[in-house]
């Protein structure tokens, strides 16, 4: 019924706000997923379902990621459990700049950082290929993997980065200096 009153285009903005603070987990991502819902309705229930990640369990984080919006897929790639990571990733709304942002955050896990870089999607996307060589707790062997397919502007653009590790930048550097 809720849903129906958040749907109605006549429902005053303040009224549907309030119905979305009584709502159930589920319902707030249905509510997020349906695009009959005004979209500022729609982030203020994406905001909500990512307040609540913190507070649920293993279980429920993993079922959220297979079917929630791109946005908090992209939250949950932050998730300290490998495989809430391993089913945000394979999650159809995940787009690529929303990888990119999950990479460039401190909080992200090295277990997370090396699913994101083995994976047969995301690995292929050529701004993820940028985000993993500039991501500090990207392995060595991965950075070696990755920086011949990176063409020669970008490798000296990142090489630049401050917190780009010393034996990393000088990699590349001499990489972008070889002239590919």
């Amino acid at each position: 019924m809720d849903i129906e009153l958040l749907r109605n285009p006549r429902t005053p903005r303040q009224a549907a706000l309030g119905l979305l603070r009584q709502l159930y987990l589920e319902d707030l991502l249905d509510v997020t997923l349906n695009a009959s819902i005004p979209a500022d309705l729609r982030r203020v229930a994406e905001d909500a379902v990512i307040n609540r990640i913190p507070a649920l369990a293993l279980g429920e984080r993993v079922s959220m990621a297979r079917r929630c919006t791109g946005r908090v897929a992209g939250v949950l790639l932050l998730d300290r459990e490998i495989r809430v990571v391993d089913t945000a990733l394979s999650n159809g709304r995940l787009t690529e700049e929303l990888v990119v942002k999950a990479l460039s955050m401190e909080a992200i896990a090295v277990e997370a950082v090396e699913k994101i870089a083995g994976h047969a999607r995301w690995s292929l996307a050529y701004g993820v290929r940028l985000a993993l060589l500039r991501q500090p707790l990207t392995s060595l062997g991965r950075v070696l993997g990755l920086a011949p397919l990176v063409k020669r502007n970008d490798l000296v653009e990142i090489s630049g980065d401050p917190p780009m590790p010393v034996e990393r930048r000088l990699y590349l550097i001499r990489l972008a200096k070889q002239g590919r």
